[in-house]
Order: structure tokens, then C-alpha cells, then sequence
């Protein structure tokens, strides 16, 4: 049996002679008659012939119905539900919680493919012994020795000849080799008692970035100046009170250019996979096994992982990475009675991830970061998140499981602790941030570095760096499989679960400010410790060929680890964080000269930090899940799944600014067409810094938890099992998901995602989400994959040239048939500048045309109106296997990634998102047509392995023995 198969056997035995033997053979039906959830299961044949890219067993994933990833960063999505997804390791739980992700993050895979026997993906209505997730369940089982010695070498080599140019690459098609190479070994210490199983991978790649800086208006794609070199609006121009000298200009744009001309940036990747097996068998009753897996990771300038990125991200937001994981199981699996076992498991997990600055991508100027809003160019000065160590995540758990058959019940109960610390080195824009309205200022700055300043804006972080958080959490469940009649399978269940989450450091006066009196909820993480979720299933076998399934249930995500980090540091004195404006003559006062940074928190008037905290009622997300399907085998090969599919997510993390009153101001912009004619108007309340309650304060962000998503969904599988030449699966997802604009996992044009703690209202006005409903990020009306394994058998001759030469071929494909993941269309070019003038008063922020400082899309689109593209690609597989005697064998392989070289957008740049630049004609605030609205801008997702949709290839050479 595989895992997560549920399998009846109904065996009748008579009484018969010494001399009589009976064997009993039988195929694993194609119909469970049993299995109440939706999943899907990938076997070793699988695992090792079909040609997954980058050899990154989460991929698999993919091919799975009701499955997607995220718009914004694809990460994986099920049924429409951003992030919340449990991934396991033979039982032992292996997410990130600090990301809510799998092991390694997106940049790396944490255990090699050949390690793997196989691994079941649970998309809906897991059972109770299931947990910590609101989303879905991917359990990996890995391979063990046996008391044959089996073993295998391989090692899979790409290089350029034969990839396609990205379309967004500015012409260039980069240097960009790999070699992954491994050796897998497993048979017996003591025959029938000790087993053991090795794998050892290494990946060695040279993959530099193609960088440029395409969606700015200052630039062109060349990376020329056009509009910086403007004689009225350009740097220097007669439109300033103060134009910047031919010199001050010459400076600047000679600097800027060698940040958004198109250019190589070297990256690296050095990978190295350890993973070891024992399995000892007692006795009949008692076998032990006991794994561990090592993974070391190191990319200079590899935060980035895309292939090409044309908004300068490679050089202004890069980084060199480091991603270390260590992970031990043992177990122990007791036979306790004829009708009872009894596992016990131990298990450590070990996530490392350390990203140090890159000092060949600092600034001259140092390491602060700037941009320039008219012409919207950004990623020209230092990246702000860097060094950190974010996290080091340690958990131990331990968890006994107890299963018990008792008439017509199959009971299972069993208990679940863990104990997860997250060190955190975290300082993010410790060096500062300058914005400024225009080039002709920052010229002005660039030049001087003792009197300049002439920024709009300046922010920077102050504190304490380090947190070290401690949570703990228990799990109890029990579930039940009631054979009712032969027909009719009832499992009901339950599952408890309790945590403790680390309160935040207690907040301090800072200053003229008391903090704690001011903002008593710093003081506090709120949180709802217990969760029950209750769960049901129903199997109806309506005939040996056909079964009815009906399930719900509750199903609670585990408590994101930074979130509560984020709250912690955010708590307006750990990690207090100034903004100051340049139209506030305090806090202009109090702000340093460019590049320059403060030295302390600033003083007197100026003292206006940021604040974030969560309010009483504030818990972790859950989904309500329901499902209805039929299964119907059509041969004795093949069977068709139709299945019906129903979410709600609930309490959902969301934040507002509880620093804003009602605002009594409001402004009618004018929107032009590209011609510069009025075409319409749009009127929006203006939130000033006069509506500030407590004035001391910029942003007081109060999350809460009421966020929610829908999704629907019809879900068509047909499955035909391996048979003499042919395997294969064609999945069809029909869904349509909804939520309140939260951006995906990670978020997207000034969302933050589901899975950090918010530090900007998540609606575009202040604490109405409703207006923020819509088509979710999430939202894949269509989506049809295509899996073959396809064995032909040519000849029944035996000789030489037949074996060698006319057998043995096996081609393999995935065909992935899906339409537009969706995005919001923003603005862009807000500035104090751009904005309107308040009489008497200031615009509270300066980056959103409401001034809330909130998402910026256009409030008078749809949420998500712009898609990004469909999906069309076909990944294959040729190869050739040649048999060398009895044992041995070798085994030839090419494949592609994309073989028809469809164009494939994906991730958060995929497109142009700006639909509309602020600007101030004649007085007048103006939304003014982007001309650069919906342009290809990058073809690949940053958690996908090749950093490019385009066409790769790859050959391979394994040897089996």
C-alpha cells in the first residue's frame, strides 16, 4: 500500500489440510472504497521518469487538481487559499513556520528527488490526524533499504545551447550552466534485520542576472537618459526654483546609468543534499528507523532568483543568500496486538537562513536607499532588508499515534507537541531611505553630501535587532472509520489544538512619548489559544465499480511566526521606525543630509515613530471545507473522479491605521486620456495629518483578523494506472476564488500578503474591506494538466540488438493548459508634488493619492482586473534505457522545460501593473494614462527554480545496478 491509501479486504478462509497452501494475489483496487478526502498520490515511477524542472520534488505538487500557486510570488495555493499549507516529512512536520512555507523556502529544495518513494498531497478534507493548516497537506515518505543492494548514479548537465532568449531580456541570453549530480545507495547491514539507504546530491550552477530598469520614464531600456535629461522637467530643468548645475547633473545621471543599463549581474549557486536511512527490525513486533537530512546552501546575489528582472531589482534589492537545514526523525513502530499498532515519533528540524549584503552591489554612496517618484525609478540605492539573519528556526516534536481495529471501527487516536524557537537577526532600513519628488532634487543632494536636502520624505528603523521568539503548541485528535454496512464508510473525527505564543518585549517611553499609556495593546499578543475542529466524511460504495464521498470539516493554520515577530519588533519602542517630512519644519529639521543617516532617534517635535500591535480578538486563520465527488472505474486500469469543491477561509490577518480619524477633506482628480483630454473624474476622501488623534504619532497600525476568502470549485480527474507500456492522469480544475484583496501569500502592489504582520492599512480606505473584495490573486478559472508515461515495447524479441537498441525507450510528459492569474493595476508618480494641496494641513502620506499611505491600486477598477497572461507549456522527456547484464543497466536521457517556448508570464513584475502616473497639470492633480500599462516585464515567479519561463533543456546519465 501507498500512503494515505485506504484499503478493504474482505478474505474468507476455510479450515484446510497440512498439506494445502493458499496464496492470495490481488492488484490494489482502483476504487477506495474508504478514502473520504480529496488527495493525490505520486509514486517512485513518477518521481524518477517524469521531467520535473530543477529535480525539485515540490513540483509535483503542481500536477495535483483544485492546486495552483499565487500570482505574486508562486507560492503554492490551494483551493484558492494563500500560503496556510502543511508540509511533511515521513509524518514529521517541515515547514517554515516563520514563512508558512516549505523547507528551504522557494530557493532552494530541501531533500534530493532520489530520496524519495513517494508522497500523497492531500488538497481537501484531510483527516484529523492532519493539522496546522488551513490550506493542504503534502506528506513525502522517503526510500529505505531492503535485503537487496540497490544503488544509483546520475548527473543531469544544462548549459545555454540550447535555451531560448526570455522575451523581457533585453536581447541578452546569458551564460547560464548547471551540473546536479548524485549517488544513491541502500541494501542490507543484517539481512531481515538492519537496512540502511543513502542519497548524496550536489548542485554546482553559474546563472547571472539579466538586469535592467525598463519601467521607469527618466531611462529608456538602453538605459539612456530621456526624461532625466529633459530641458523643463529633467534634471536641471527651468521648471525648478533651484535647477541643479550641469555638473551636479552630469554626476547623478553618470551614476545612474550604471544602475539601470542593461547588465549581468554574476550569481551563483553552490547546493550540497545529505540523506541517510537506517531501519532496524527488532523483532516481529518492533521496527525502529532513524533519518537525517542535511542541506547547505550559499548563492552570492542570489535573493533574486529570477532569470531576468527589468525593475533594477537585481541591483538596488539584491543580496547574497544562505540557506542551512538540518532535519533527524526516529521512530518507533510497535505491533502492540493482533488488531493494534502503536508509532512513536521523535523528530528536529533545523532552518537556517542567512542573507548577508552584497558589498559588490553597495552604492558609492553607501548603504541607504533612495528613489525618485516623477519617472517612478526605484532599486537605485541600497537594498534595505539586508544583512539578516531571518530566521534560524529550531523545533523539536514529538507525537505518538495510536491505531486500534475493533469490529467494524478502525480507531485512531494520538498526541502532537512541538516546541519552535525563531532567532531573528532583523533590522530592516537600519541605513535609511530618501525619497525625492523629482531628479532635479536628489542631483541637488547627490552633490553635496554636507547640505543637502532636498528629500520628500526620510525614514529609518532604530532598536533592537534580535528576537529570539519560543512557541509551543499541542495537539490531540481522534478519528474513527465506521464500516457501517459494506457500503457505507463513516469517519468522523476531532482535533484539538493549543498554543503559546512569546508576548513582545514591554513597550518604553521613548521621549516626550509614553508609548504604553499612549497605546496600551503594545503591550500585549493577542491570540485565541484553543482550537477545535471538528470533521466529518461519508464513503458510499454504490457498486463495485463506483463510490460517493461527502466530507467537512474545520481546519485551523498554525500561528506564522512572523507575524508574531512583527509585532513584537513593531511595537513602537523594540524597533521604532521615524518618518519625516519635508513639508513638517520639525521633523525637516531633525532629518540628516543625504546619504548621511541619524545617529539616534530623532528629538523634540520630530519624534512621530511608527506603531503596530493587534487587538483583542485577533487569531489564526481557518477554512471551512466541503466536498462531494464520485469515482467511477471505467477499467480495470482506469477510473474518473468528479468531484465538487467548497472553502471559506476565515480570520484573516488585516490591518487599518487606528491613528486616522473620519477625514473631512476630499478631492476630485481628473483623468486624461494619453492625449492629456479629460476623460472623467474620480472623487476620493483625503486622510491629512490633521485627522491624526494622538498627533505624536505617523502610523498607528492595528491588525486584526477579519479578513476572508470563497472559493468554488469542480474538479474532473481521470487516472489509469501503469500498465505494460502506458500511465498517465488528466486533471481539469474548474474555480473561481475570492478574498479581500490580500495579494496572495507574499502580497503584491502594497499588499503584504497573509503572511506578515501589516504595516500599511490593507484597504485602500482606512478600515473598510469590503470595498476590497474581488476576484482574489489566487483566482485560476481553468487549469488542465496532462501526465504520461509512455513504455513502448517494440519488439517480444530478447536478443541483443533488441534489447539494447529497439526496447527499452520511454517517453514522458507534463502539460500544464491554464488561463490568467490576475493582478492589480496601480499608480504611480504620487509625490508631495503631484498630490493635492490641503489648505492649512498636510497629507498624512505622500504615497497613495488618498494620502492613507495604503494599497495602491486604482480604487476605481476591479480588485485584480489585470491578468498577467495564460499559462501553455509542455515539459518532455526522451530517453533510453540499456541493460548490461543481469544488474546493471544505463540509462540516457534529454528533456526540455517548455519545449514549444510559450510564452509564460508569472510573478509579482509579470506585468507593467501602473495603469495610471499622477501628475499636476495646470494646477490640477492628474491621472494620466502610463504608457507602459500591462507590458511583459518578466516571464517566472521568484520561487520558480530556472528564473525563466523560456525553453531549457538538459541531458542526463544515470546508472542503476
Amino acid at each position: 500500500m501507498a500512503v494515505g491509501e485506504a484499503l478493504n479486504l474482505t478474505i474468507n478462509l476455510t479450515v484446510a489440510t497440512g498439506a494445502t497452501q493458499v496464496t492470495v494475489t490481488s492488484e490494489a483496487p482502483i476504487v477506495e472504497s474508504a478514502k473520504t478526502d480529496v488527495s493525490g498520490l505520486v509514486d517512485s515511477r513518477e518521481i524518477l521518469d517524469l521531467p520535473i524542472n530543477g529535480r525539485r520534488v515540490d513540483y509535483f505538487v503542481l500536477t495535483q487538481p483544485g492546486v495552483t500557486n499565487d500570482a505574486a510570488y508562486g507560492l503554492l495555493t490551494f483551493r484558492g487559499m494563500a500560503a496556510g499549507n502543511s508540509f511533511l516529512t515521513d509524518g514529521i512536520d517541515t515547514t517554515n513556520t516563520f514563512y508558512d512555507e516549505n523547507a528551504g523556502r522557494t530557493r532552494s529544495y530541501n531533500i534530493p528527488l532520489d530520496a524519495v518513494q513517494e508522497f500523497e498531497t492531500v488538497t481537501s478534507n484531510f483527516l484529523p490526524e492532519y493539522g496546522r493548516a488551513s490550506g493542504g497537506v503534502v506528506n513525502t515518505i522517503t526510500r529505505s533499504g531492503s535485503n537487496d543492494f540497490h544503488g544509483s548514479a546520475y548527473w543531469f548537465f544544462r548549459n545555454r545551447t540550447l535555451n531560448a532568449t526570455d522575451p523581457t531580456s533585453l536581447g541578452y541570453n546569458p551564460p547560464d550552466w548547471r551540473h546536479q549530480a548524485g549517488l544513491s545507495v541502500g541494501g542490507p547491514i543484517q539481512k531481515d534485520k538492519l537496512f540502511y539507504f543513502f542519497n548524496g546530491e550536489l548542485e554546482r550552477r553559474d546563472a547571472p542576472i539579466v538586469s535592467g530598469n525598463t519601467t521607469n520614464t527618466l531611462f529608456n531600456a538602453q538605459g539612456q537618459p530621456t526624461g532625466a535629461t529633459n530641458p523643463v522637467t529633467g534634471c536641471g530643468g527651468s521648471s525648478y526654483a533651484t535647477p541643479a548645475t550641469p555638473a551636479q547633473c552630469t554626476t547623478l545621471i553618470n551614476f545612474l546609468e550604471t544602475r539601470v543599463v542593461p547588465q549581468l549581474v554574476p550569481r551563483t549557486v553552490d547546493n550540497n543534499l545529505l540523506f541517510g536511512k537506517t531501519d532496524y527490525q527488532i523483532s516481529e513486533r518492533n521496527r525502529w528507523s532513524t533519518e537525517f537530512n542535511y542541506l547547505d546552501f550559499r548563492s552570492p546575489n542570489g535573493i533574486q532568483t529570477s532569470s531576468v528582472l527589468t525593475n533594477g531589482g537585481a541591483v538596488g534589492n539584491n543580496a547574497n543568500t544562505n540557506v542551512f537545514d538540518r532535519t533527524l526523525k526516529s521512530g518507533l513502530t510497535t505491533v502492540v496486538a493482533s488488531n493494534a499498532v502503536n508509532q512513536l515519533q521523535f523528530g528536529m528540524f533545523k532552518d537556517r537562513q542567512y542573507d548577508p549584503n552584497s558589498p559588490s552591489l553597495e552604492p558609492p554612496t553607501g548603504p541607504s536607499s533612495f528613489s525618485i517618484t516623477t519617472g517612478s525609478l526605484s532599486n537605485i540605492g541600497y537594498a534595505t532588508s539586508y544583512p539578516r539573519l531571518h530566521p534560524s528556526e529550531l523545533r523539536f516534536q514529538l507525537a505518538d499515534t495510536y491505531s486500534w481495529t475493533l469490529g467494524i471501527n478502525a480507531i485512531k487516536f494520538g498526541v502532537d507537541w512541538a516546541h519552535t524557537e525563531d532567532y531573528d537577526y532583523y533590522f530592516p532600513n537600519q541605513f535609511g531611505t530618501f525619497t525625492y519628488a523629482n531628479i532635479n532634487a536628489l542631483a541637488l543632494d547627490f552633490s553635496d553630501p554636507v547640505n543637502g536636502k532636498n528629500w520628500t520624505t526620510y525614514t529609518q528603523t532604530f532598536g533592537n535587532p534580535l528576537w529570539d521568539g519560543n512557541s509551543k503548541d499541542m495537539a490531540l485528535f481522534a478519528q474513527d472509520e465506521i464500516h457501517v454496512t459494506p457500503k457505507l464508510v463513516i469517519s468522523p473525527g476531532l482535533r484539538f489544538e493549543y498554543n503559546w505564543l512569546p508576548q513582545p518585549a514591554a513597550p518604553q517611553a521613548l521621549g516626550s512619548l509614553n508609548i504604553p499609556a499612549d497605546w496600551p495593546d503594545t503591550a500585549h499578543l493577542y491570540y485565541k489559544a484553543p482550537d477545535w475542529a471538528p470533521r466529518i466524511g461519508i464513503a458510499y460504495t454504490i457498486d463495485s465499480r463506483t463510490v460517493v464521498r461527502a466530507s467537512y470539516g474545520l481546519f485551523y493554520n498554525r500561528y506564522i511566526s512572523q507575524i508574531t515577530d512583527g509585532l513584537a519588533k513593531g511595537n513602537g519602542s523594540y524597533q521604532p521606525q521615524y518618518s519625516l517630512s519635508s513639508t513638517v519644519a520639525s521633523q525637516f529639521a531633525a532629518g540628516p543630509a543625504f546619504p548621511n543617516r541619524l545617529p539616534s532617534e530623532p528629538a523634540g517635535q520630530a519624534n512621530a515613530p511608527t506603531v503596530q500591535f493587534d487587538l483583542p480578538g485577533f487569531r489564526n486563520s481557518y477554512s471551512e471545507q466541503a466536498q462531494i465527488s464520485v469515482q467511477r472505474q471505467l477499467d480495470r486500469s482506469t477510473s474518473v473522479t468528479v468531484s465538487g469543491l467548497w472553502n471559506r477561509g476565515i480570520h484573516i490577518a488585516s490591518a487599518y491605521n487606528a491613528n486616522l480619524s473620519t477625514p473631512t477633506n476630499f478631492y476630485t482628480y481628473a483623468i486624461d486620456n494619453s492625449a492629456l483630454q479629460q476623460v472623467g473624474s474620480f472623487t476620493v476622501p483625503l486622510y491629512t495629518r490633521a485627522n491624526l488623534i494622538n498627533p505624536n504619532y505617523n502610523g498607528v497600525y492595528a491588525m486584526t483578523s477579519n479578513g476572508n476568502s470563497w472559493y468554488d470549485g469542480l474538479v474532473i480527474s481521470v487516472s489509469h494506472r501503469y500498465t505494460s507500456w502506458f500511465e498517465g492522469q488528466a486533471n481539469y480544475t474548474w474555480s473561481h476564488a475570492i478574498d479581500d484583496n490580500f495579494g496572495g501569500a507574499a502580497g503584491n502592489s502594497g499588499s503584504e500578503g497573509v503572511i506578515y504582520a501589516q504595516t500599511v492599512p490593507t484597504s485602500f480606505y482606512n478600515n473598510d474591506f469590503a470595498d476590497e473584495k474581488g476576484t482574489a490573486t489566487t483566482d485560476q478559472r481553468h487549469k488542465l494538466i496532462l501526465v504520461g508515461i509512455v513504455n513502448p515495447k517494440f519488439t517480444n524479441s530478447t536478443d541483443w540488438w533488441s534489447r539494447t537498441f529497439v526496447n527499452g525507450w520511454q517517453l514522458s510528459f507534463i502539460s500544464t493548459f491554464a488561463s490568467s492569474l490576475p493582478l492589480d493595476s496601480i499608480i504611480g508618480g504620487v509625490s508631495s508634488t503631484t498630490l493635492p494641496t490641503v489648505t492649512g494641513t498636510s497629507l498624512f502620506s505622500t504615497s497613495t493619492i488618498n494620502g492613507l499611505g495604503s494599497v495602491s491600486r486604482v480604487p476605481f477598477q476591479p480588485v485584480d482586473n489585470l491578468n498577467i497572461g495564460p499559462t501553455f507549456g509542455t515539459n518532455a522527456r526522451i530517453s533510453k534505457l540499456f541493460p548490461i547484464g543481469e544488474r546493471y543497466s544505463v540509462q540516457l536521457a534529454f528533456e526540455a522545460q517548455n519545449v514549444f517556448n510559450h510564452t509564460i508570464p508569472q510573478g509579482p513584475d509579470a506585468r507593467q501593473q501602473e495603469e495610471y502616473q499622477l501628475e499636476k497639470l495646470g494646477g490640477v492633480s492628474t491621472l494620466v494614462p502610463y504608457p507602459f500599462y500591462g507590458q511583459l516585464t518578466q516571464t517566472l515567479a521568484p520561487s520558480m527554480q530556472d528564473g525563466t519561463t523560456a525553453r531549457r533543456a538538459q541531458a542526463s546519465i544515470r546508472i542503476n545496478w
